[in-house]
């Protein structure tokens, strides 16, 4: 499914960027985008294009020893603690 936004929104949203399997960096985040009475709210995917600001605070959870590990039964890369990669 795919929602383009016709025009300039206000933007809320939380997400996580955690390493893949091969230690590259995974974003995964929900957002939610609305104009006076109009909101949609989603996973957000590859491709978002901004126009002109989109302010993002970050905020490191130190120690967080999580992975991304792709699930063949959903297909999706599911967070896991790495311990429960380590074996695998």
């Amino acid at each position: 499914m795919q929602h383009i936004l016709e025009d300039a929104s206000e933007i809320a949203g939380t997400g996580t960027i955690f390493p893949d399997e091969d230690g590259h960096p995974m974003l995964h985040m929900h957002m939610a985008c609305g104009r006076k009475d109009r909101t949609v709210t989603d996973c957000i995917r590859n491709g978002v294009k901004v126009w002109h600001i989109m302010e993002i605070v970050i905020i490191e959870i130190d120690g967080a020893d999580m992975v991304r590990k792709l699930d063949s039964r959903t297909g999706f890369k599911l967070l896991l603690p790495a311990q429960e990669n380590r074996g695998a």
